[in-house]
């Protein structure tokens, strides 16, 4: 296996090991922008946890800075999917949509 696959697919296993990243990308993809403070609120969650994984997936390639914006004194950055995460995001689909399939078939793997 090449450097570059092993590197990816470190990323998605470690994006794929917590709820909350995958909720903040399947956000990100369903948007053209969001901010950790959007995030939080959508997903009744701690800011400093969501900034805290909007950093990580930023860090892992799969989100990236779109713009800033400031509002009394503090600074709100606005993040997109990048390719790498845009990927991600199609992948949870491709996967949700197959789940559903199977349960609705009744077939279990």
């Amino acid at each position: 296996m090449t450097a570059a696959i092993e590197d990816r697919d470190g990323r998605l296993r470690h994006v794929l090991s917590h709820e909350l990243r995958m909720q903040i990308l399947e956000l990100a993809r369903r948007r053209r922008t969001v901010s950790a403070g959007e995030l939080a609120r959508e997903l009744d969650a701690p800011l400093s946890t969501v900034a805290y994984h909007v950093r990580r997936l930023g860090a892992l390639r799969m989100l990236e800075l779109d713009h800033e914006t400031r509002a009394g004194g503090a600074t709100a950055r606005h993040y997109r999917l990048s390719a790498d995460g845009a990927g991600v995001g199609r992948l949870l689909e491709t996967l949700a949509a197959a789940a559903r399939r199977r349960r609705g078939s009744g077939s279990v793997s």
